[in-house]
């Protein structure tokens, strides 16, 4: 059985996860971290690798109460390296994207193209994630924020997937790349929809800046 846990990346939020993870008993939890981190994933590495993956140092401060948890399951990663390598190149495109609308040029088609590189890399490296996961199951496993491919990939080969939200993501930018992904499956939207949702999302990063990302999250956006 596998358990598909929907987590934002704060340190609140993973705390939501523990709780539940302790009252209902796991013997695995796979984590959206690249494999080369799963060594570090005990009381004893942890600060080593947050002071060495200088990129990944916000996602790994989330990450903190479920290491320092000490929970009776291994923690394994299944992010492909290279995927993750990939997932960092979009975001320091977004990153550069929200700097040039912040001088009042938006140009719709580049948030998309960097938006859509991301959505096919999840496709582009499902199967192999799943394996990952498959190879390293136990009887009962938690896992955080799969995509929908590799749910699919993992009923494939036999497993219950149940998938629980603990966080409603409706941030502008996770509504920009459901725009992005209907457009993918054929539907026409207009440009007028993505520049809306591209405000937003700077007003969502100037909000990040003033009260912090954990506290920014928790506004209806």
């Amino acid at each position: 059985m596998i358990v598909n846990f929907m987590v934002l990346n704060a340190a609140w939020c993973t705390e939501k996860l523990v709780e539940v993870l302790r009252n209902e008993g796991f013997d695995a939890i796979f984590v959206n971290l690249p494999l080369e981190f799963e060594p570090y994933l005990s009381l004893e590495n942890f600060e080593s690798l947050q002071r060495i993956a200088t990129f990944y140092v916000h996602d790994l401060n989330a990450l903190q109460p479920l290491v320092r948890a000490n929970l009776n399951a291994k923690i394994y990663c299944y992010k492909d390296n290279d995927h993750s390598n990939r997932e960092r190149k979009t975001s320091t495109s977004l990153l550069n994207l929200v700097l040039k609308a912040k001088l009042g040029k938006i140009n719709v088609e580049e948030w998309k193209e960097a938006i859509m590189d991301d959505l096919k890399s999840n496709v582009e490296f499902a199967e192999y994630e799943a394996i990952r996961i498959v190879e390293k199951a136990r009887n009962k496993n938690a896992c955080i924020n799969l995509n929908d491919k590799i749910e699919d990939f993992l009923r494939k080969e036999g497993f219950k997937v149940e998938k629980v939200w603990l966080y409603d993501f409706k941030r502008p930018i996770d509504k920009l790349y459901n725009l992005v992904r209907r457009e993918m499956e054929g539907e026409v939207i207009d440009d007028k929809e993505f520049e809306e949702l591209i405000q937003k999302h700077i007003k969502f990063i100037d909000t990040v800046i003033e009260i912090g990302y954990d506290e920014a999250c928790k506004l209806v956006w």
